[in-house]
């Protein structure tokens, strides 16, 4: 009986550290950091979602690469300019007190496009909201 115990004890030793070793390492010096981004595309033909095939390219220099959206007969390969305008808001606010329903008094003021800010002011009357949309 004791040979078994002992036996037992050992195969459980053994299991443990295998699973230890098993275990896979942590990638990053601290937990929650972000890892390297790398991708590997494996293609083998032309009808692959991302063709590439550059077994006999000698480059000196970085290859520049252009992902189309490849929509067909988009044809234009051209950058669009585009300029980022800062948003205009309507505020205005709403009042919901006990005896209201505030889902009904939201739905109406969601139907006119005005949206919660997620700012509320809570008097003895009820509570004031504050919304927006854009202009």
């Amino acid at each position: 009986m004791r040979a078994f115990a002992s036996a037992l004890g050992v195969v459980v030793l053994l299991l443990g550290g295998s699973a230890m070793l098993a275990a896979p390492d942590q990638l990053t010096p601290q937990p929650g950091q972000m890892t390297q981004a790398r991708v590997w595309v494996m293609n083998s033909g032309r009808t692959e979602a991302v063709p590439v095939n550059l077994r006999d390219a000698t480059l000196d220099a970085p290859l520049r690469v252009l992902v189309a959206n490849g929509e067909p007969g988009s044809g234009s390969t051209h950058a669009l300019r585009v300029q980022l305008v800062p948003s205009v808001w309507d505020y205005q606010t709403v009042r919901v007190t006990d005896a209201d329903d505030a889902a009904r008094t939201l739905a109406k003021a969601g139907a006119e496009g005005w949206e919660t800010t997620g700012i509320a002011w809570t008097t003895a009357d009820g509570t004031t909201l504050l919304m927006k949309r854009p202009r």
